[in-house]
């Protein structure tokens, strides 16, 4: 869309925002007539409602079902962790030749 402008012409602009505006205001009215405000607002974490407001929640209790349904993943991940970076470096340039292979001779 050329203009006289360039790429920025305010009509243009303004009608988008109006036409969007609308939009979200139509979605906005098709939501539920039945909330309530309070109880539908309070905090909600890992299935336990939250009691006190702390700035502070740790993630071994907020990720506790995500860890412990992955379980055996992580116990594989930690024996193959071994902290040498090279090692890291190593199966990161393995990976890289890998994809390329695989961009390069179309397997993908």
């Amino acid at each position: 869309m050329e203009t006289y402008a360039g790429f920025w012409h305010v009509e243009w602009f303004l009608t988008a925002f109006i036409i969007l505006f609308f939009i979200t205001w139509l979605i906005k009215s098709l939501g539920d007539k039945k909330y309530k405000s309070g109880i539908q607002e309070d905090i909600f974490l890992s299935g336990h409602q939250e009691k006190e407001y702390s700035d502070y929640i740790g993630s071994e209790n907020l990720y506790w079902g995500f860890k412990e349904s992955l379980r055996r993943y992580y116990s594989l991940m930690k024996k193959m962790h071994n902290g040498i970076i090279s090692e890291y470096i190593f199966w990161f340039y393995i990976s890289i030749l890998i994809v390329l292979t695989f961009i390069t001779f179309g397997v993908i």
